[in-house]
This record gives structure tokens, C-alpha cells and sequence, in this order.
């Protein structure tokens, strides 16, 4: 029958019942299984078109794998099937041919309602993310070496335990500035270029933004990373001082600086940028700009970088206005947004749920953004460890990001300013 709730708590009861099967045992099946240790070990088999191995070995778990075909075998047991690929619709449709029967079926990601499960909530926003990002900028050893921890695995439990308190990622705005004027700016940039010739957004305080960032890190054990970003965070005066500053914090492990690669750093900078825990990501624009003597001066001065690749389109976050979205949309939204784990952004001295929540709260087009203030050192941890498990996020009825259709457009389309 087909799922009109794609729950874990809906998975996590039927399965009490019926035998589960996945479909798919790419990365979305590893996903799947970090996410959702109480599932893995009820999973029977998988189903794999590829089938280019017998079994999976998983935390000390073996399963077996099997063609989509050889299902029908097990044509009289009750099952649920989950799929776990981007294309899985497609999958079910194949499996429809073969079952040829109505069957329970859920897809990955499985919607979490974080007021039912707080603690999974902590996992999945704080913990799992914070691993992955120090393995992704080969971290581990040095998080060990800091937090007096044996190895990876141990470090997961006293997280888990709260012997120990990590933030995975925390995005830094330096300025709302910016080279170029995108059409589908995620952080609506062209509308403060709009606002400027009223008065302009300069930009943001140094000593608001360093003073927060002072109290976020001594209220916690280490930071995987911090991002700086813009606008554009190359033509920010300010960046030299907030990126100096981070530089000299041992618990950030992880600096990094996401530009659009139009402007050539100056020399202050360029000796910031060679420190061994900056590393540059440089938006793909594709044809609409040239990169190359940006990407050349990366090269000639030994500085750690790389292009985050766009496939040729972006996801539109649509327009500014409210879509009036009732309460469990924005759950689901909010719960298959990367933004509740990866995206959390300081503007000046106020923390909100990602970027574009900054923006609309500072153009003033969102009333009663939430955040909470980097200025309030009082019960700081609890309130950011709170602030990344909530379970929904009113920002999202402001976006289209997450949607269960989301749609595609040409990338950096420019904009002709009046």
C-alpha cells in the first residue's frame, strides 16, 4: 500500500510485524544505516539491480543480497520494502511489475519527528554530522588528540554520552557584498544590492562577530568547521580579522571560506589562506564566469582547494513570500534540509537556522526569525545544542529548497540591476 507518512515511527512499527527489505545498497543505504541503527538489524535482505556482491557486511552484521527478481520467492511473508536511492520511485515502479501486489513501502530519508525522539535528533544533527565532517577533512586524529579520545568509535559514545560537546559546522557572514548579481541566489544577495542604493549594507561589525564566536567556542569541546561566507567573503574588510582569529582557536579544526573566485585575495590574506586548516571551496558557475586565475593563484600558492561541482543546475529556493505551509510540512521540510545540521549562520551576533533565514530576517522580510544569541553566555551550550534538534523551522515556508519536488533551474543567471 502506498505510505502517506514516510515516518520512523510508522517504520519502526510495522516492523514489529513484517520482515524488512531494502532496495538499493549504495550511499544511500549507508546513509540509511548510520541513521537508523533500531532498523538495520530487523533489515532481512537487500535488493540490488547491480548485485556486484553476495552480501553486506555492516557493524558486525551480514546481509544478504539479492536481484529484485529473486523477491518471489518470498511472495507469501509479510514484508516492508525501503527504498533507499534518489531514483526511487523508478525502483518501485520496477517492483510493482515484479510483486505484482500491494506491498508497505517507505524511502529514504525516513521523516524524524525530533519532539517524539530527541535523542536521535542529537545524532543525526549533531553527532553523525560532526564525524563526517572531520573525516572529510581528515580530522579524526586531531579531534582524538584533543578531547584525550582512543579512537573514532569511542569518541562517538562520549558524544552520545555528553562527555564531551561538538558542533558539527557553523556558518560565519562576513558581509551580504557580493561580485556577482545571481538570479536563484540562495541568499538573496541581489536584494540587498537592491536595498544599498538606499543606504547600502556595509560590512558586518568584527567585534559583534568575533565576540559571539568567543563565547560559542568556550562553551563547547571543539568545532568541526567554520565557514565564512559572503556575498562574497574575499571583498569583506573584515575577513582578515575574523579569519586571523579563528586561526589562533584550537577548537576549531576546520576554517573554511566559500567564493565565488572573482576576486584575487590580497597578500595578508593569500598567507592566512596557506594555514593547513583553511581550505577555499569555489563555487562552479560554469560558462557565466572565468575561474582560472583565481584557481591558478590556489595552485601557485600551495593553498588547499577545490570546486564544488553543480552538475550544470541549481535547486530554486523560490520567491520571498510566505507559502503558508501547515505545521507538518514544515516538519518534513525542515527534517530533509541539510541546513538543520550543516547551515546554522552567525550574522553578527545572532544565530539562525541557515543563511537565507539570516537574510530574510535582516531585510526585515520575515518577522520573528528564530535564533539565539552568540552575546548571551549564560546556558550557551544547551541553548545551540537545543536550537540545531528543533523539529521544524518556520524559515522553511520561505523556501523551496527541501520540497518533495524541488525545481531545477540554469545556474548563476545574471541579474540586470535598475
Amino acid at each position: 500500500m502506498d505510505m502517506p507518512d514516510n515516518t520512523y515511527e510508522r517504520l519502526l512499527e510495522e516492523t514489529r510485524t513484517k520482515r524488512c527489505i531494502v532496495f538499493g545498497c549504495g550511499k544511500y543505504f549507508e546513509e540509511f544505516a548510520l541513521r537508523y541503527p533500531a532498523i538495520i538489524g530487523k533489515v532481512d535482505f537487500i535488493l540490488d539491480n547491480g548485485r556486484g556482491r553476495d552480501k553486506y557486511v555492516y557493524n558486525g552484521l551480514s546481509i544478504p543480497i539479492i536481484k529484485p527478481e529473486e523477491i518471489k520467492k518470498f511472495r507469501d511473508m509479510k514484508y516492508i520494502i525501503v527504498f533507499c536511492a534518489v531514483r526511487w520511485r523508478e525502483m518501485k515502479n520496477q517492483l510493482d511489475e515484479i510483486i505484482g501486489c500491494d506491498y508497505s513501502h517507505f524511502h529514504y530519508p525516513i521523516d524524524v519527528d525530533y519532539r517524539r525522539n530527541k535523542e536521535l535528533g542529537i545524532s543525526h544533527r549533531i553527532i553523525l554530522p560532526t564525524v563526517r565532517i572531520l573525516r572529510e577533512h581528515s580530522m579524526v586524529m586531531k579531534a582524538l588528540e584533543f578531547t584525550g579520545t582512543k579512537s573514532e568509535g569511542e569518541l562517538i559514545e562520549r558524544l552520545k554520552r555528553k562527555e564531551i560537546h561538538a558542533l558539527p559546522r557553523l556558518v560565519v557572514v562576513l558581509t551580504p557584498k557580493c561580485t556577482m548579481r545571481c538570479k536563484e541566489c540562495n541568499n538573496l544577495m541581489p536584494v540587498f544590492l537592491k536595498k544599498a542604493s538606499g543606504g547600502g549594507h556595509n560590512d558586518l561589525e568584527v567585534e559583534r562577530i568575533m565576540a559571539s564566536l568567543r563565547n560559542i567556542i568556550e562553551s563547547l569541546d571543539f568545532i568541526s568547521c567554520v565557514e565564512l561566507i559572503g556575498g562574497e567573503p574575499f571583498v569583506a574588510r573584515n575577513l582578515g580579522k575574523v579569519l586571523g582569529f579563528l586561526l589562533e582557536q584550537e577548537k576549531v579544526l576546520t576554517v573554511e571560506i566559500t567564493t565565488n573566485g572573482t576576486i584575487i585575495p590580497q597578500e595578508e590574506i593569500l598567507g592566512q589562506l596557506k594555514n593547513s586548516k583553511v581550505a577555499v571551496h569555489i563555487s562552479d558557475y560554469g560558462s557565466v564566469m572565468d575561474q582560472s586565475k583565481f584557481l591558478e593563484c590556489m595552485r601557485q600558492n600551495a593553498i588547499q582547494f577545490k570546486t564544488l561541482e553543480l552538475q550544470g543546475r541549481w535547486v530554486s529556493t523560490g520567491g520571498i513570500e510566505a507559502r503558508n505551509r501547515d505545521g507538518e510540512e514544515l516538519v518534513r521540510q525542515y527534517y530533509r534540509c541539510s541546513s538543520g545540521y550543516l547551515c546554522k549562520t552567525l550574522w553578527e551576533d545572532k544565530i539562525y537556522p541557515c543563511a537565507r533565514a539570516a537574510s530574510l530576517a535582516e531585510l526585515g522580510i520575515m518577522q520573528d526569525c528564530p535564533n539565539i544569541s552568540g552575546l548571551d553566555k549564560e546556558g550557551l551550550r544547551e541553548r545551540l545544542y537545543s536550537f540545531y534538534v528543533v523539529p521544524s523551522c518556520g524559515v522553511c515556508d520561505y523556501c523551496d529548497m527541501s520540497t518533495e519536488n524541488p525545481v531545477y533551474v540554469e545556474p548563476a543567471v545574471q541579474m540586470e540591476m535598475q
